[in-house]
């Protein structure tokens, strides 16, 4: 609603046309997908999320191999 500056048709139009946009290119499936580099790209791109900072922003490391 903010992109459209409150017009509600414009925001079901964004809407529809993202959804659609979402199963043309199965993004819901992402996460279910086999990925068969998985391993081995976590093995040299390690990440971690430590925790979070004291005004509650997360803290997130990452070790580029």
């Amino acid at each position: 609603m903010r992109a459209t500056g409150g017009d509600m048709e414009e925001a079901k139009k964004r809407f529809a046309a993202t959804t659609i946009w979402r199963e043309d290119y199965k993004v819901d499936e992402v996460l279910t997908e086999h990925q068969p580099y998985f391993d081995e790209i976590k093995r040299f791109y390690p990440h971690y999320i430590h925790g979070r900072a004291k005004g509650g922003q997360i803290i997130y490391i990452e070790q580029i191999g």
